[in-house]
């Protein structure tokens, strides 16, 4: 029964590492709407306004200073944020 025991515990923590890696940060279609706070350089990010894919507003960290009003974006979520990784036509 004990090896029983620990085989479950090893699956139940495989299981769960590899959940956590499914839900890590994976770039996602977004629409640039406007900032909430331009950026100021590159040491000092601004707040993005985007529309996620699912049609779901979002704020998003952003470093890019220049963006347009419907311009294509792709964010990762970051914890409980966004940050939005590349503008189109630069897709990384």
């Amino acid at each position: 029964m004990s090896a029983k025991h620990t085989l479950l515990i090893v699956v139940g923590i495989i299981l769960i590492a590899g959940l956590l890696v499914g839900c890590s940060s994976k770039a996602e279609d977004a629409t640039f709407i406007g900032y909430k706070q331009r950026p100021v350089d590159d040491n000092t990010p601004g707040i993005a306004i985007v529309q996620l894919e699912s049609g779901e507003p979002a704020e998003a960290i952003c470093k890019y200073s220049s963006l347009e009003n419907g311009a294509a974006i792709k964010v990762t979520k970051n914890g409980k944020s966004y940050e939005v990784i590349s503008v189109s036509p630069d897709w990384k």
